[in-house]
C-alpha cells in the first residue's frame, strides 16, 4: 500500500511539473518576438509624431498627449487628449509615412472607417485594441 501511495504521489508530482512547464511555455509562445515589439514601438512613435503635430496646430490649452495607439496593416487608430478636450484620429501609412485621414473630438466608428476604405477586419481589430467594448458605441 505504501508503494502504491508513493507511486501516486510521484506521478501527481510529475504531472503537476509538466503542466507548469506547459503553461510557462504557452505564455512565452504568446509573446511577440522582440523584433515585432521594436517595430510596433517605432510605428507608434511615428503615429504619435504626426498626431501631436496636428493637435498642436489647434488653439486649445494644455499639453497634447496621445493616449492609445492601435496599428494593424497600414492603418492606425489613436486617441488623444489636450487639457479638457480629446478625441480620436484615423491614420493610413502610405509610401512609408503616416497620414491623418480624419481627426477630431469624439469617437471614430466602424462606419466612418468604412468611408476611408479601412477593411472590416482591420477596423474591428483597431477598435478592439482601443476599446474592447466598442460595439456599445456603434
Amino acid at each position: 500500500m505504501k508503494t502504491l501511495r508513493r507511486f501516486v504521489v510521484v506521478v501527481v508530482g510529475v504531472l503537476s511539473a509538466l503542466c507548469l512547464v506547459g503553461v510557462h511555455q504557452g505564455a512565452i509562445a504568446q509573446q511577440p518576438p522582440r523584433s515585432v515589439i521594436v517595430a510596433q514601438s517605432s510605428e507608434r512613435a511615428s503615429v504619435e509624431k504626426v498626431l501631436l503635430a496636428k493637435i498642436k496646430q489647434t488653439s486649445a490649452a494644455g499639453n497634447p498627449k496621445v493616449e492609445k495607439v492601435a496599428i494593424t496593416d497600414n492603418f492606425s487608430l489613436a486617441t488623444w487628449s489636450r487639457g479638457e478636450v480629446g478625441g480620436t484620429a484615423l491614420l493610413r501609412k502610405s509610401n512609408g509615412s503616416w497620414k491623418i485621414l480624419t481627426y477630431g473630438g469624439g469617437w471614430i466608428n466602424k462606419t466612418t472607417m468604412r468611408e476611408y476604405q479601412v477593411p472590416e477586419a482591420a477596423a474591428e481589430k483597431l477598435l478592439s485594441t482601443i476599446d474592447p467594448n466598442w460595439r456599445m458605441f456603434e
